[in-house]
């Protein structure tokens, strides 16, 4: 699944959140960013949507860190703190089933 980062009503990017920590309820990805992406601008309120139904997905926070000054090339991931158990069931229920079945 492909999730749209938007920022000021325009999408600057998007994750498909590879990576994440079910428990505290975060999910991380590699950013790929759009035209309209200032990383200048880092600060600013950002939301997530899923890119197929444009569904908004409720969070805390989402977050852009770019370390592509740094290492000379694109270096950029997103993580965002999902608002709610039900919503991280709802959207990244791979990501919880991963977890729990590396105890099995």
């Amino acid at each position: 699944m492909i999730y749209e980062i938007h920022c000021d009503g325009k999408v600057i990017g998007t994750t498909k959140f590879e990576r994440a920590d079910p428990p505290m309820g975060f999910v991380i990805g590699e950013f790929a960013p759009s035209t309209q992406y200032d990383n200048s601008n880092l600060t600013a309120s950002m939301s997530l949507f899923v890119q197929s139904t444009k569904e908004q997905i409720q969070c805390e926070s989402v977050t852009i860190e770019d370390l592509s000054d740094e290492f000379g090339e694109q270096a950029i991931e997103v993580t965002a703190l999902i608002a709610s158990s039900e919503a991280y069931e709802k959207y990244f229920a791979h990501h919880s089933d991963s977890y729990a079945n590396q105890f099995k």
